[in-house]
């Protein structure tokens, strides 16, 4: 939970969301970046 006041600012990605967000953030990433997303815990979503 937040504070009122205290909501993080910028693009969120929720469980029930749209993948756009997902993509945007990919869009904004280079080959080796994905690549270690997809390594990751992340790469579910990658």
């Amino acid at each position: 939970m937040l504070e009122d006041g205290e909501e993080p600012v910028g693009v969120r990605v929720l469980t029930y969301q749209s993948s756009r967000s997902i993509n945007t953030i990919l869009n904004a990433l280079n080959e080796d970046e994905i690549w270690y997303l997809r390594e990751s815990s992340f790469g579910i979503f990658v």
